[in-house]
This record gives C-alpha cells, sequence and structure tokens, in this order.
C-alpha cells in the first residue's frame, strides 16, 4: 500500500508540474501582451516577445524559464511512468515529446530572436532551425500518440486528442505559410495553442485517469 501511495505522490507532482507549465506559457503571453506597447498579436510572432531586442523580454523571462523547466520536467515523468507499460508506438510517441520538450527549452534559451520579425542574423537562422525540429517531432508524437492509443478502447480519447491536436497543427502551419504578413501570428497561434492544450489532455490523464498509469498485467 505504502508503495502504491509513494507512486501516486510522484503522478500527481508530475501532472501539476504538467499544468502550471502551460499556465505559465500563457501567463508570458498574456503579461508580455499587456507590457509591449504596440504589440499586435495576428502580425507578430510569440517569440518577438522574448525577442533579445524586445522591452518585455527581461519581465517575462522568468515565467518562460519556469516553463520550459516544468514541462521537461513532466515529459520525463511521463517517460518513467510509461515505458515499458504501452505499446512501442506510444512508448515512441513519448520519447519523442520529451525530445520536442527539451530541444524547445535549450533551443530557444539559447537563440531567441535578435529582433522582432525575422533579421537574418546568425540567432535568427538558428532560431528557425529549433522552430523546425520542434514542429517536426511535436507532429511526429501526436502521428505516434494517435496510432498508439486509436484501438485501446479505455485511451482512445488520447488517439482521438492527438490527431484533433495534429490537424490543428498542420491547419496552423498551412495558416503560417500561406497568409499575408499581417496575420503571421494566427496561424503560430493556432499550432502552438492546440499544442499546449494537448499537454493539458496529457497531464489530465495522469492525474485522473488510474488505468492510464498500470501496466497491462495490473
Amino acid at each position: 500500500m505504502e508503495q502504491l501511495d509513494f507512486k501516486r505522490y510522484w503522478y500527481v507532482i508530475f501532472a501539476v508540474l504538467g499544468i502550471l507549465g502551460v499556465l505559465l506559457y500563457f501567463t508570458h503571453i498574456i503579461v508580455g501582451n499587456i507590457l509591449y506597447d504596440g504589440y499586435e498579436p495576428l502580425r507578430q510572432a510569440i517569440s518577438d516577445l522574448t525577442a533579445a531586442s524586445s522591452p518585455v523580454r527581461d519581465k517575462i523571462l522568468i515565467f518562460t524559464s519556469i516553463h520550459g523547466c516544468f514541462i521537461n520536467f513532466f515529459g520525463f515523468g511521463l517517460l518513467i511512468v510509461h515505458l515499458g507499460r504501452v505499446n512501442k508506438f506510444a512508448a515512441l510517441a513519448y520519447v519523442l515529446f520529451f525530445i520536442m520538450n527539451f530541444i524547445s527549452f535549450v533551443g530557444y534559451s539559447f537563440f531567441p530572436l535578435s529582433e522582432e520579425g525575422f533579421s537574418g542574423s546568425f540567432m535568427d537562422i538558428m532560431h528557425l532551425v529549433v522552430t523546425g525540429l520542434v514542429v517536426i517531432l511535436s507532429l511526429g508524437s501526436l502521428g505516434l500518440f494517435f496510432w498508439g492509443y486509436k484501438d485501446d478502447p479505455s485511451r482512445k480519447y488520447l488517439g482521438l486528442a492527438a490527431i484533433i491536436t495534429l490537424g490543428l497543427m498542420l491547419i496552423g502551419v498551412i495558416l503560417t505559410l500561406s497568409l499575408p504578413e499581417t496575420l503571421l501570428g494566427l496561424g503560430e497561434r493556432i499550432s502552438i495553442y492546440s499544442l499546449q492544450l494537448f499537454i493539458l489532455v496529457l497531464a489530465g490523464a495522469l492525474l485522473f485517469d488510474k488505468g492510464y498509469r498500470k501496466r497491462p498485467s495490473e
């Protein structure tokens, strides 16, 4: 019984870190929008808020830094909980999910945009490289989440959430590439917000769905 209580304790911690991480991410956007005079969400990327030249970078960096730590601990917790307990597709999904969050945290910390938009500097090029990796890993993990859970009758909701998020991210990518610069931020926000909501689904499953945490034989 004590062992089960100990496990439950860590499940709650990992889930709460995931939830807090998402809330901190949205907090940095909300606070940044309020403090950044003249910022236009539909036109500008979220990364403009933490660009090296951003007037609000120092004020909101604390939110993104803690967000990155929390989400990475959450992703690591998902690995601990699920590796050896799920099929190979779902297992690979959790691995890619963790790698994606790690690259996002480290990459964007080292390579923020140098200034609003894209100036073509080395920092900006590396920022785009990190973004490309994050998008590819996100789409890959979502596809594997869907494939891994689509035939699990009690966890099918995770597969459904994954495929919906995957679709929304693709729509966001297409809009980002096709819309005029005046609406650059719209497509990006569709992609990023949908992924953040999927993280909440994973955290909620870890927190409330007891069967989600069990081995198949348990």
